[in-house]
């Protein structure tokens, strides 16, 4: 009796084992430890989950955990369940992995939360005495990132417009003084006025440069600095200091192209050709020093960059798109 008795509840067991992996749709004993299996049957009561096959293609549904021998566990299964607010008994089709879905999911229910969110307030902020009211709508975000994308295209050119006429005429003083050896001793005048008069071209764009290239370096500086940090959080002062430097570097070009400079380049040119002629009387040579000199540096002059004077007109006028970068 003892013996028949321990037979029921074996049989008893065993059926409840099977009631257990229907449940749970686990796969049979025998395709237990592939790499997608669990390890054993855990009993749930919340909605079951089902993934797909067993490995050995038995037809059998079982649970699927993400990655090798590795369960997933009631609390677990649970957990997405919820997430995925699947229904009671509905089963994903064959082959398809929780993980995957679950970061869709994830993914976008925060592109919809982005969406909803209020986008960071533009800053409004005034303007300088010398630019007017023209761009006191736009915000001043924009107006920044406006000044430093022109500032930094028209320091530029300037660069390339310093180190071609300082390196053309660098090579202008050295073709002078390389033939000296072999030019009679009465006529190296020539050629040592011709050395001097380009060395006084170097000079000024060598030791002052266009305020252009050092302005948009430091306002550039200013806006890469760390995000939350007080130089980019104050969004006025930085306004405020680009306008600056617009107003600036647009003085500085237009001073470049001022009459002045033009009458003050013919004059010393010819200058130099009156010195030869007269005091000489090399006239072929100071003729060639008068003409030549006064268009290689007018040719400087009027190559000079001026876009930030034409920068300047544009952002008074608040039509910030009307420059093409």
């Amino acid at each position: 009796m003892a013996g028949e008795a321990r037979r029921n509840r074996a049989g008893k067991q065993k059926q409840g084992d099977g009631r257990d992996r229907r449940i749970l749709g686990a796969a049979p004993a025998q395709s237990r430890g592939g790499p997608f299996s669990l390890r054993a049957p855990v009993k749930i009561t919340t909605p079951v989950i089902v993934i797909g096959p067993d490995d050995h293609g038995s037809g059998h549904d079982h649970d699927h955990s993400y990655g090798h021998g590795v369960g997933m566990r009631g609390g677990r299964r649970e957990k997405i369940a919820r997430a995925l607010a699947l229904a009671p008994g509905l089963r994903i089709p064959c082959g398809v992995r929780l993980v995957p879905a679950v970061v869709a999911l994830w993914l976008a229910g925060t592109l919809s939360l982005a969406s909803v969110l209020p986008a960071r307030a533009a800053t409004s902020c005034p303007t300088q005495a010398g630019i007017g009211p023209g761009p006191a709508g736009i915000p001043g975000q924009v107006r920044v990132a406006w000044i430093d994308a022109r500032l930094a295209h028209t320091a530029r050119n300037a660069r390339r417009w310093t180190w071609g006429w300082g390196i053309a005429l660098a090579v202008g003083t050295v073709a002078n003084l390389a033939p000296l050896p072999y030019v009679a001793r009465e006529d190296r005048i020539d050629w040592y006025t011709g050395a001097a008069t380009t060395v006084v071209g170097i000079v000024p764009l060598l030791i002052a440069p266009l305020d252009v290239v050092e302005d948009s370096r430091a306002l550039h500086a200013r806006l890469a600095a760390p995000a939350g940090s007080s130089v980019v959080d104050d969004v006025c002062a930085l306004v405020d200091d680009a306008e600056t430097r617009l107003l600036r570097d647009a003085r500085n070009q237009a001073d470049g192209q001022r009459w002045w400079l033009h009458a003050g380049n013919v004059l010393l040119n010819f200058g130099v050709g009156a010195f030869l002629a007269f005091g000489f009387h090399h006239w072929g040579a100071g003729a060639w020093n008068a003409v030549g000199g006064s268009l290689i540096g007018e040719a400087i002059i009027l190559t000079q960059p001026t876009a930030t004077v034409d920068d300047l007109r544009v952002y008074r006028s608040g039509a910030l798109g009307a420059v093409n970068f």
